[in-house]
């Protein structure tokens, strides 16, 4: 392959599913580009590539074949998705917006945000404010540089990397047969999102490289740093904004997973797309927005992508559903209900496309989860009645905690105080009460992992060792998020 041909292949599978997923966002969020444009930027990849690898997964099984030429079809997928979307933000017209909804679309635009930028700059702590943006740029480019050359010394990434999600990738590239039962290696249900992300991007270069998924790995991570950063000062501050993603930099387990290309930091990511999307529903009322149904849809899409991604997404959906289905039940029909009690249909309907392509991959294969399968009424009982399981998995958490994020929660103690006087009554308890749904959020993802722990048919202590850090960094960049707004 040429040098050309190479660099605009791999631009196209960069660009490609970036620009048709911030499209899609576009569409479902508001029906246009601003408010929040960096957010919707930041967030695209996750829609992007977690559609495109759904589809590859779709094309690949009619034909039952992995071809190594030019992906044509993934081409004009794409360019489907945007062709429909510009369509459709055309055809809508300029809505006649109450006066609420309008006040809060003009504090989320450019305009509006840039002088609130100045503001903050210029009158509250100056030098203070300049000192953490500028040590936040240059922890981004050392850190941005320390992982290019981590990620070049060590290309085929951690051992998860390569003979999982990597090595699947090789093995249905080279052969070119997509039945997934004729993998020569075991966790034939693992979710298929990033083995045919790399694909698809072996296709657009026109040959396998180290490269493809490495660059993969790097999008996502870095895509989480700017997600972070940019909704928090679209909904608080840039000094909140700032310090959450000095924390986020500064947690060298993040960093060092994330370089690994392990699937856990794309699981985190999406876990924060998800927090952003469910903290959005709570700004407004059902009767000031009138894009709450593609809101809740789009939140619903994120939810099964992170089923798509990895097995322990369905905890975050089972999680969301939960905290929207109990709201539902306690919510006075006779109020004015927010967004957060939208019908679960609409956050099922989003997520429906992608849960039957995972439902397919689950069918399809010979063998069953190693942690579902080693489970049998009296096995799973007896675990559940042992205290010195809980015990262990509650100590081995604790010492988790206390090894990475202590000094983490010692500086959100001090500095994300809230300051009531900033917002009215009603501004302030829609931020609580947002923040309280979060951190509830969180909160049953991790019972759920803890569960998992508890009734694990493998060696405890092993399965502790080897993947407990890696589950709590799953929801580290949303804890971040909920604690800073």
């Amino acid at each position: 392959m040429s040098a050309y041909s190479f660099e605009l292949g791999l631009l196209a599978f960069v660009g490609l599913p970036w620009l048709s997923g911030f499209m899609i966002i576009a569409a479902l969020w508001n029906r246009r580009f601003r408010p929040g444009l960096l957010v919707k930027f930041f967030m695209a990849p996750a829609v992007g590539y977690g559609l495109s690898s759904a589809f590859a997964y779709i094309w690949f099984g009619l034909f039952q074949s992995v071809r190594n030429d030019f992906p044509l079809e993934d081409v004009a997928f794409h360019c489907l998705i945007i062709g429909m979307c510009v369509l459709y933000l055309l055809a809508q017209p300029t809505p006649n917006l109450p006066s609420a909804l309008h006040t809060f679309t003009r504090q989320m635009g450019w305009a509006w945000q840039a002088k609130q930028f100045i503001q903050q700059l210029l009158q509250s702590r100056p030098w203070l404010n300049l000192a953490l943006l500028t040590l936040f740029g240059l922890q981004l480019i050392v850190l941005g540089i320390a992982a290019i050359n981590q990620s070049l010394d060590q290309p085929h990434g951690g051992w998860d990397a390569w003979q999982t999600w990597n090595y699947r990738a090789r093995v249905l590239y080279r052969s070119g047969n997509f039945a997934l039962n004729f993998l020569p290696y075991g966790h034939f249900d693992y979710p298929m999102l990033l083995p045919l992300s790399v694909i698809r991007g072996w296709q657009y270069v026109g040959g396998e490289t180290q490269i493809v998924p490495l660059l993969l790995g790097l999008v996502f991570l870095f895509a989480s740093v700017g997600l972070l950063f940019s909704a928090i000062a679209l909904f608080n501050s840039i000094r909140n904004a700032t310090l959450a993603g000095l924390l986020l930099l500064a947690t060298s387990r993040y960093w060092h997973w994330g370089v690994s290309q392990y699937a856990d930091v794309p699981l985190a990511y999406l876990g924060l797309c998800v927090a952003v999307m469910l903290y959005t529903l709570r700004q407004q009322h059902t009767s000031l927005d009138t894009h709450a149904h593609g809101r809740a849809m789009l939140l619903g899409l994120l939810l099964g992508l992170c089923v798509w991604l990895k097995n322990e997404g369905a905890f975050w959906l089972l999680a969301v559903l939960g905290l929207l289905i109990w709201h539902n039940l306690h919510q006075p029909y006779d109020t004015d209900r927010d967004l957060s009690t939208l019908p679960v249909a609409h956050v099922l309907l989003g997520a429906l496309p992608v849960l039957v392509v995972v439902f397919s991959l689950k069918f399809s294969v010979s063998e069953t989860n190693d942690v579902v399968a080693g489970q049998s009424l009296i096995n799973t009982a007896q675990r559940l009645l042992t205290p010195d399981r809980y015990a262990a998995v509650y100590y081995a958490a604790l010492g988790a905690v206390t090894g990475y994020f202590l000094w983490f929660f010692a500086v959100l103690v001090l500095m994300s105080q809230p300051r009531p006087a900033e917002y009215g009554n009603g501004a302030a308890t829609h931020r609580a009460t947002a923040q309280a749904r979060l951190l509830t959020l969180l909160v049953l993802v991790l019972l759920a992992y803890a569960l998992t722990f508890v009734v694990t048919p493998q060696p405890l202590q092993w399965h502790l060792e080897t993947s407990l850090d890696r589950l709590l960094l799953h929801l580290w960049p949303a804890f971040l998020l909920a604690a800073f707004l």
